[in-house]
């Protein structure tokens, strides 16, 4: 259950850091710090469950699991830092939601480059199209030399 936990804690802040990029240069450190802090906290409350025998209560685990991460969400959207001084929770709020545009700029420091993976897959289409060509060359030319 804890590594349950701690997956959807990282999922949580990789989806609020994705949709909220405009964090300036200290942001990506508290995200990756308070993942940090989140994931021992879910360790910490593990122990805490199988020290009180209640790893087998699986309602009481799902609820504390919920409220676990929906704190954690909360958390983020209210204190995750923006050029802009207004919290995710708040461009919620005002209606704000994230746009195409915002999502490609919060996957580069993420090692997505979307444009650089279009150009690498039009470049891939163009060189499959210049093998096909290719190839139908050279088999036109194997029939014109085989004579038929």
């Amino acid at each position: 259950m804890t590594i349950r936990r701690i997956f959807f804690i990282l999922l949580i802040h990789f989806a609020v850091m994705v949709s909220y990029p405009y964090y300036g240069p200290g942001g990506f450190s508290f995200g990756l710090m308070s993942a940090g802090v989140w994931s021992v906290g879910a360790i910490v409350l593990g122990i805490i469950i199988t020290l009180l025998g209640m790893e087998r209560w699986d309602r009481l685990n799902t609820a504390v699991t919920i409220a676990l991460l929906v704190l954690c969400a909360w958390f983020l959207l209210m204190k995750l830092p923006q050029e802009d001084k207004v919290s995710p929770m708040q461009k919620i709020a005002y209606g704000n939601l994230p746009k195409s545009e915002q999502i490609k700029d919060g996957l580069k420091p993420f090692g997505f480059n979307w444009d650089a993976i279009k150009g690498w897959v039009l470049g891939a289409r163009g060189g499959a199209r210049q093998l096909n060509d290719l190839e139908g060359r050279v088999d036109r030319g194997l029939k014109e030399a085989s004579g038929e």
